[in-house]
């Protein structure tokens, strides 16, 4: 990561030219990681939607996508809920399927209305040690 920001940044670098001195771009910042840890989400008020989660299923392991740890966050308010997630690849051919399959759980849980699904891949999905062991990986 360090790499391609030092290569964007020598990118958008201005030179001299012509005895002109021109300013230099801002490097880019990377990004911060909008990933809560499973302890941080699971509030009393997140019990529901995580149970809710826990009934999707990832269609090539078979495990949910809780345990997965395929959530990176869950913020609701008054009946709407958004939802951070990743994928196992960028490449995920049943991506649309989990995201609608995951929409439909939570909107069965009582007062929520709204279900945003926000698609992320900073950071990448790793398998948590306990779940690689379960995996056999």
């Amino acid at each position: 990561m360090k790499k391609i920001a030092e290569k964007i940044k020598s990118i958008f670098k201005k030179k001299e030219t012509c005895g002109e001195k021109k300013e230099e771009m801002p490097a880019p910042q990377p990004a911060v990681s909008r990933k809560k840890s499973k302890q941080e989400l699971g509030t009393p008020e997140n019990k529901a939607i995580i149970d809710a989660i826990k009934k999707v299923m990832d269609p090539e392991l078979g495990v949910d996508l809780w345990t997965m740890g395929l959530i990176y966050n869950i913020a609701q308010e008054k009946g709407k809920v958004h939802i951070l997630m990743t994928f196992t690849s960028f490449v995920c051919p049943l991506g649309p399927q989990m995201i609608e399959s995951l929409k439909q759980e939570i909107r069965k849980v009582k007062g929520i209305k709204t279900v945003e699904v926000e698609v992320t891949f900073e950071p990448l999905w790793e398998p948590e040690p306990g779940l690689r062991e379960m995996l056999g990986v």
